[in-house]
């Protein structure tokens, strides 16, 4: 809650008598706060929900002694509702910033000079006017506005002019420019503390790894940095932060996208109950992790001789110590893939092999959308079929040694796809080329559904290589508990506050 500064020209913003109301509704109803004042030297009184009472000396002239105020306020619409105080000025309607009753206890006292008040609201509106509250039968109207003799801009002078020199190159109050819009900083992460606040602003290259609010907010603006300003006093932070905090609301800022500020109170909020969203979700994901453990192999691959009754020596079989390319098996989620070759070549098949003039075949696979990717490549002349993994290089990958080099026969046609999964859905790829010398291939895979890869993997492949799709043993429960994940997200990101950025929030306030 931020204060707006109004000065008050009037002893009694509002006045009550004590009758007995015939409405429920009436501002007995508000709580009476009583406090003791000393006309002979300067008062400064604040209130428990935050109004500032500025009382000079000789202000309040009485006989002798203490002066005790009464004071209730109303600044929410349910204590307005509450305490019957209708919000109208000779039948017309007004929008209240709040309101506030002191009277004097016990004691006949002269005002001298006026008190000086100050009252909590949330913005900052030039347009406001005191009105002074008149009561009969139950029912107030608000008569004899006068304008606010407002000491905000003398209040923020200086810490505006320092504002403007040091931060709105970057910085709006209330819009978000270069870094996001300052209103409320004071009320975010680590920052409710004044002097880590201000430990920020003189260096923060070096606070940003001390909290996981930093790190995350220097994330969410890509890297950038704000400058530091080790030359700034203390009075001189202070000022720019009480500019901050009090500066009005500009015209150009309402009606824009949700401020800085007003999503404080949101993100708070929308933090708790994604925390709690969290917890269901990862309980859920432990739960599918269980079932993808207890699934079969992704990739079932059996080579047989022509009468399918011996298993066949692949390509890595054949060059004894040589550093080999190793496929990995990955669990399967939603598909298994069943893959019988028959027939297989062994490599002198192909053609006599010497390691100088050996082709070299760089197979690169856009992992975007998944990163557990099988590769195969397909040798129709010569009945030749192999599974592939990463080279050393980690990037690329290839079918016989660590550095892509195998023996293709130039010029006959081969064919190498890659296959995984994802989203339910079949990732899948395949390119045709001629053998050469050296060979660089570009594979992008795409979903496919488990028929359409079915039709399409056969397209390409010899009779005597078969492959097909089918569902993993626990896809069905894999799909239930990917639904309720999905349910559970789509639901925060229904709740989540619109225009407001809450990546770097409440649980990001402590250091990791």
């Amino acid at each position: 809650m931020r204060l707006v500064f109004v000065l008050c020209t009037l002893f009694a913003v509002f006045a009550c008598t004590n009758e007995n109301y015939h409405s429920s509704l009436n501002p007995e109803n508000l709580p009476k706060q009583v406090y003791q004042a000393d006309p002979t030297k300067d008062t400064v009184l604040k209130t428990e929900k935050g109004a500032l009472l500025e009382i000079e000396k000789g202000s309040l002239q009485v006989g002798s002694g203490y002066v005790s105020l009464e004071v209730k306020e109303a600044y929410s619409l349910e204590d307005i509702i509450r305490a019957g105080l209708t919000t109208q000025s000779n039948g017309l309607p007004l929008r209240s910033g709040g309101m506030i009753y002191i009277d004097v206890v016990d004691k006949k006292v002269t005002i001298a000079n006026p008190i000086k008040i100050s009252l909590p609201t949330k913005n900052y509106d030039a347009e406001m006017q005191l009105f002074r509250g008149e009561e009969k039968d139950g029912k107030f109207n608000w008569t004899e506005p006068t304008k606010l003799n407002s000491s905000i801009q003398e209040y923020t002078k200086g810490g505006r002019e320092m504002f403007l020199a040091n931060c709105a190159t970057c910085h709006s109050v209330d819009t978000p420019l270069t870094g996001p819009a300052l209103r409320g900083v004071g009320e975010r992460g680590p920052w409710r503390k004044l002097s880590e606040l201000a430990k920020w602003t003189r260096n923060p290259g070096a606070y940003i790894p001390t909290t996981a609010y930093t790190r995350c907010l220097t994330a969410e603006y890509n890297g950038q940095i704000m400058p530091s300003f080790p030359q700034l006093s203390d009075k001189e932070l202070n000022a720019i932060y009480e500019y901050i905090k009090y500066a009005p609301i500009t015209t150009n800022d309402v009606g824009k996208e949700e401020r800085t500020s007003d999503c404080i109170d949101s993100c708070r909020v929308f933090d708790s109950v994604r925390t709690i969203n969290l917890e269901r979700v990862s309980r859920l994901e432990d739960s599918r992790q269980v079932f993808i453990n207890a699934n079969e192999n992704r990739i079932n691959f059996e080579r047989m001789n022509d009468s399918g009754t011996a298993p066949l020596v692949n390509l890595r079989d054949m060059r004894g110590e040589v550093e080999k390319v190793a496929p990995i098996d990955y669990k399967a989620v939603y598909y298994r893939f069943d893959i019988t070759s028959f027939g297989w070549y062994n490599v002198d098949a192909l053609q006599e092999y010497a390691e100088d003039d050996a082709s070299v075949l760089e197979l690169r696979v856009d992992e975007s959308l998944s990163s557990r990717i099988d590769v195969f490549i397909v040798v129709p002349k010569y009945k030749t079929f192999d599974r592939g993994g990463k080279l050393a290089d980690g990037v690329s990958y290839g079918f016989f040694t660590l550095d892509g080099k195998l023996p293709l026969p130039i010029g006959e046609k081969v064919v190498v796809f890659a296959l995984s999964e994802a989203n339910d859905k079949i990732l899948f790829d395949f390119k045709e080329f001629i053998a050469t010398s050296v060979n660089k291939i570009q594979l992008v895979p795409k979903e496919y559904t488990k028929e359409d890869f079915n039709k399409a993997i056969q397209s390409f492949v010899p009779p005597t290589i078969k492959i097909k799709a089918a569902d993993s043993k626990n896809a069905t429960e894999i799909r239930r508990l990917d639904k309720e994940i999905n349910i559970q997200n789509e639901k925060m990101e229904l709740v989540r506050p619109k225009g407001c950025h809450c990546d770097c929030t409440e649980s990001s306030d402590t250091t990791a």
